[in-house]
């Protein structure tokens, strides 16, 4: 499962990195780096939303499942399965690509509206007013598409139990 949290963490990042809170970061215990102030907003609330949909029965389901599947006395060669964990954990940016576009696109317009206005009106400070206003228009888009990224999260929680499944399955 760290495959997902770590999507929403990079996720985070760059939506932080667009709306130009990438210096305010913390320190995170759990993956040993800073993190933004959005990727730490992100993670916590996925993490909500695991427990909420019961994602920590799943996994223990699934550690089960791995000992029937992957029995630890014997030993078999699993170069289609380590194959198949490398191509999830490619998966990775995609995922993060995919929850992090509407935003970027969102902000890529303000930026692209801010140098637009500051090319017709020189004398008009884009680094004055840009700041606020991009920092202004990026929270309030991450809070209008905050239910479709939880749907999102939800979908690709899901998704990586039943890879995860047919990863074990398929040796």
């Amino acid at each position: 499962m760290q495959f997902v949290f770590a999507a929403i963490r990079l996720a985070g990042e760059v939506i932080a990195l667009q709306m130009g809170l990438s210096f305010a970061s913390f320190f995170d215990s759990g993956s040993h780096s800073s993190l933004s102030v959005v990727s730490r907003l992100l993670t916590y609330m996925s993490l909500l939303l695991f427990v909420n949909v019961d994602g920590i029965v799943w996994m223990i389901e699934h550690l089960a499942d791995s000992f029937e599947q992957l029995p630890y006395d014997t030993l078999t060669p699993l170069t289609g399965s380590f194959i198949d964990l490398a191509q999830l954990g490619g998966a990775i940016f995609s995922q993060a690509l995919q929850l992090s576009l509407p935003l970027i696109f969102m902000l890529l317009a303000v930026n692209l509206a801010l140098g637009l206005l500051n090319r017709m009106t020189p004398q008009f400070s884009a680094f004055v007013i840009g700041f606020p206003l991009t920092l202004l228009i990026g929270i309030f888009s991450l809070y209008q598409s905050m239910p479709m990224l939880l749907d999102a999260i939800q979908a690709m929680l899901l998704n990586q139990s039943q890879q995860l499944l047919l990863i074990f399955s398929a040796r």
